[in-house]
């Protein structure tokens, strides 16, 4: 795997300098990504308090340390048979001069606390960032005042690649990235309803009162608030498309459940496009079987709130 050394290449990863009122003068450091990958999210807060991991899972609670400024999440994918999670780390580590920076924590799947740690770190949701439970690694790093969390997972061929960036900042006022932030709104119309709110708000939402025959994909007769929802969404504004994202939990094989959240995903779809006649162009789904959990799989009622469908924004009006 090359890394690009071009200056006008790091569009890719790192943490453009933030402007700090700190005494320390911090100076910002970069990595740059291979070409091959490519970047699915981007988003810049000019404050926001973000939680970093500094050790494994202890007692159930990750031990983290609170940091207030600006942020910036990106997260990446790309299809890679030959690298290892452990070889991708090392090559952008490798960037670094080891004395500029103090890495907080280093952990692998199991060692990190598997999906208690998982479940209580910031991860972007589907379709950006997908966590195999049994193959990831985690970083996080500091800079002085600055600090980096990195996160990558592969199933099979495809590897997905998160950077969280921050610095400590003491006056909002102050707190800002060199980089053009991202807009509030993101772009995307105000509609009203609990669905489109949540895809406003944060580009995806969970379709919360879909109901599926047991270890079936066939959707019940309905009718479904936020099925109604997301179409009056969609048909008022044609020019946003969605990604629709099955899940479920970790009852079965995971080839089986990976076939079960597409199908539950693709009925949603079908339905949108029957009942309500919106456009099939602005829907496009995949499924992730139990890799995306959002509560524990040991009690019935973390596996109800993992078997689920969450809509996600793919693409919003210029």
């Amino acid at each position: 795997m090359t890394i690009t050394h071009n200056i006008a290449k790091t569009a890719a990863l790192g943490l453009l300098l933030p402007v700090l009122a700190s005494s320390e003068g911090s100076v910002g450091v970069s990595l740059l990504v291979p070409d091959n990958l490519r970047l699915t999210h981007e988003e810049t807060l000019s404050y926001e308090q973000t939680s970093i991991p500094v050790g494994i899972l202890q007692g159930g609670q990750v031990p983290t340390k609170i940091v207030s400024g600006p942020v910036r999440k990106r997260s990446w994918t790309s299809k890679d048979n030959a690298t290892t999670i452990d070889q991708f780390i090392e090559t952008l580590l490798s960037q670094l001069d080891e004395t500029s920076y103090n890495k907080l924590l280093d952990c692998h799947d199991v060692t990190c606390g598997s999906f208690d740690f998982r479940f209580q770190i910031d991860v972007l949701p589907a379709p950006y960032v997908y966590i195999n439970l049994g193959n990831f690694r985690y970083v996080s790093l500091q800079f002085g005042a600055q600090y980096k969390t990195v996160l990558i997972s592969k199933l099979a061929n495809a590897l997905w690649l998160q950077i969280i960036e921050t610095a400590e900042e003491t006056e909002i006022s102050n707190a800002a990235f060199v980089a053009l932030s991202a807009k509030p709104d993101n772009g995307i119309p105000m509609m009203t309803g609990q669905v489109s709110e949540k895809l406003r708000e944060n580009g995806h939402s969970v379709l919360p009162d879909l109901e599926y025959d047991s270890g079936s994909s066939n959707l019940g007769a309905g009718p479904f608030k936020s099925l109604r929802e997301l179409a009056e969404y969609l048909l008022a504004n044609p020019e946003v498309s969605v990604f629709l994202v099955g899940h479920t939990d970790n009852v079965g094989s995971l080839a089986a459940n990976i076939t079960l959240s597409k199908d539950r995903a693709k009925a949603v779809i079908d339905r949108l496009v029957e009942k309500y006649g919106v456009n099939p162009s602005q829907m496009s789904w995949d499924g992730v079987g139990y890799l995306s959990p959002i509560a524990s799989n040991n009690t019935e009622k973390g596996r109800e709130l993992n078997r689920r469908v969450e809509v996600v924004i793919e693409k919003v009006p210029q």
